[in-house]
């Protein structure tokens, strides 16, 4: 399976447009992704959000990657949640536009979802190989690893704020550690880590994924060369010369060369 980078900029812009239409209904984000992807239900039709002008703009998106988009949106503050108490008491989230939409629409950044071309290949290859490591793992160097297990934990946290949500409930630490010394930098890599589902990488998975596969990236400039121990011999060292060494004869006063053939081990 291959993954690949989609530029989601324009679907970003849609969905901003389509939240601000009809944020006023109170609506969730699981309605606002149904009007997205185009579908009739009663009660889109019944409030006429199929007559919206980006009504179906994502009608060839799948259910799960217009999930992930839609989180990725909340994530960085494009849209929002909010927690409301309905006339029972009972609290529903409702979806607004967040304080930078504005940044989508003034084109001041570029989006981008890491998409997979084969979903079930993955899961196969996890279940043959649930805890495979990238073959990088145990050269990264320890300040890349510590520098971006520091940014992994502020994306979690800031997640876990937005989504009145524990930060174990995301990534749990010792996953984050996992992220860390082995910076994954493909979704299969990705999904190897221990504790990485296929729930919490459809939410989370490609932020976090953008970070490991930025500092993989730096750490080449930083591999650390291991340099031989001060006792580890070359093996140049086992095909020495043998020293002269000139000692005295056992009798008379002449002396003669003896040839020393110890060998250094």
């Amino acid at each position: 399976m291959q993954s690949y980078e989609l530029d989601v900029t324009n679907e970003a812009k849609w969905i901003v447009a389509l939240v601000h239409e009809i944020e006023d209904d109170k609506i969730t984000m699981g309605h606002a992704m149904d009007v997205f992807r185009g579908m009739k239900h009663s009660k889109i039709i019944s409030m006429g959000h199929d007559k919206s002008a980006n009504y179906a703009k994502g009608k060839n998106w799948k259910k799960q990657d217009t999930e992930r988009l839609f989180k990725m949106l909340i994530i960085r503050q494009i849209l929002k949640e909010r927690c409301e108490l309905n006339g029972m008491g009972f609290a529903n989230s409702y979806l607004y536009v967040g304080p930078r939409s504005s940044t989508v629409h003034t084109q001041q950044i570029k989006l981008t979802l890491t998409k997979e071309k084969d979903v079930d290949s993955v899961n196969v290859e996890k279940k043959k190989n649930p805890r495979k490591r990238p073959s990088d793992a145990g050269n990264i160097p320890q300040e890349v690893s510590s520098q971006c297990l520091t940014e992994l934990m502020e994306l979690r946290e800031q997640a876990a704020f937005d989504q009145h949500v524990q930060p174990a409930a995301i990534f749990n630490d010792e996953t984050l550690a996992a992220m860390s010394e082995s910076l994954p930098t493909t979704i299969i890599e990705f999904m190897m880590i221990p504790g990485v589902n296929d729930q919490n990488f459809t939410r989370y998975g490609s932020l976090f994924l953008d970070i490991t596969k930025r500092f993989a990236s730096s750490s080449k400039s930083k591999r650390v060369v291991k340099k031989p121990k001060s006792n580890e011999r070359k093996e140049s060292d086992f095909f020495k010369k043998p020293k002269e060494t000139k000692v005295n004869a056992s009798s008379g006063g002449s002396s003669r060369l003896i040839r020393s053939m110890s060998l250094k081990m």
